[in-house]
């Protein structure tokens, strides 16, 4: 059976969302009776606790310049007052930024953030070239099925070239028939003539 972890939640607010609170505030987990409303204390169920999560609430522009535990000097890191005219990017002077070259700690959480950063635009790299490959993809099926279709299409024109080309081969054995017919009549309308002349005489 695979083994699960609690999960923690930290939320890093670059506004301040209450003055009246903290800058970091723990939001624990309290287990409390409903109907007697009395707090259970000293017991933990471990359903309980991998099913809900405790969560920490940072007001980043609430954080005090004295840096004191190591939550705090990870902490400084996002120090909103930093920010440049770029939201999302801080620019430290040179001598914090020789702190966090020589902090074990800030170093380490620096490299887990870069890294993090790398790995999300890899990882949009990856669906920008995914994105691109299913475009191509029904690009080449789109093409296929015109190519389908010009094919089915000549050769219904054929079919229909074949076709007016027998009929005009009816029509031209029609006219054909026809003038036969109007030289029948004609040689019949002579005979007759003749012999209306010869019965005259």
């Amino acid at each position: 059976m695979p083994e699960y972890y609690p999960i923690i939640t930290i939320y890093l607010l670059g506004y301040l969302e209450d003055k009246n609170l903290p800058a970091i505030v723990e939001i624990d987990r309290v287990y409390r009776d409903v109907k007697s409303e009395q707090v259970i204390n000293g017991y933990k169920n471990d359903f309980i606790e991998k099913l809900t999560h405790n969560s920490y609430i940072i007001q980043l522009t609430k954080l005090d310049e004295s840096v004191q535990t190591p939550l705090d000097r990870i902490l400084t890191i996002f120090d909103q007052k930093k920010q440049t005219k770029q939201r999302e990017i801080l620019e430290y002077p040179d001598e914090e930024s020789e702190k966090f070259s020589s902090d074990a700690l800030l170093q380490k959480a620096i490299k887990r953030l870069a890294k993090a950063v790398l790995e999300e635009k890899l990882r949009k790299d990856l669906e920008f070239e995914e994105e691109m490959e299913e475009t191509f993809s029904n690009i080449i099926e789109e093409l296929k099925e015109n190519k389908k279709t010009l094919k089915e299409n000549k050769r219904a024109l054929q079919e229909k070239d074949k076709v007016l080309k027998e009929k005009d081969k009816v029509l031209e054995e029609k006219d054909k028939v026809l003038k036969e017919s109007k030289k029948a009549l004609e040689e019949k309308d002579r005979l007759i003539a003749e012999l209306m002349k010869k019965l005259s005489q």
